[in-house]
């Protein structure tokens, strides 16, 4: 009976940057926030204006209860009858979204992405604070970038 365990493969500068590097090195960008109560409107408006995927949902108190994504317009408003003015943004976002700090590994970022589904994740330091919004094209141009040769 062998005592030892197999040797790992060594991983690979794709893999180690995946691992290494946090989510900070992607440069998280600031997220548009819009407050709970403003209309579907307003929010679809400020999207297409700011050419963004997502809005970041805050309270009154500005903290974090929610993310407005492009998806969550198409999944839960396109072909129904809505006033979308007369409809809060309270009543259509992902509640309490998954999100990241920004001091975890990029992998742990894209296996949430992978998991969840969401192509969009909030960055929050220690204490909650909201620091901005990484997409999965962020985690894509990275891996891009570290792959051998032209693509």
């Amino acid at each position: 009976m062998q005592d030892k365990l197999p040797h790992a493969r060594p991983r690979t500068a794709l893999e180690s940057g995946l691992l290494d590097e946090v989510v900070a090195t992607l440069g998280p960008r600031p997220g548009i926030t819009i407050g709970e109560d403003a209309s579907l409107s307003e929010a679809i408006r400020t999207m297409q204006h700011k050419l963004i995927g997502c809005l970041l949902i805050t309270n009154e108190q500005g903290h974090l209860t929610g993310i407005l994504s492009e998806r969550d317009v198409l999944d839960k408003c396109v072909g129904q009858e809505l006033d979308l003015g007369a409809i809060q943004v309270r009543e259509h976002m992902t509640s309490y979204p998954e999100t990241v700090r920004s001091n975890q590994p990029i992998a742990f970022a894209l296996q949430r992405m992978v998991v969840t589904g969401f192509r969009h994740l909030p960055v929050v330091d220690a204490d909650g604070t909201l620091l901005g919004v990484i997409s999965a094209r962020d985690i894509i141009k990275r891996v891009a970038s570290q792959l051998p040769g032209t693509l």
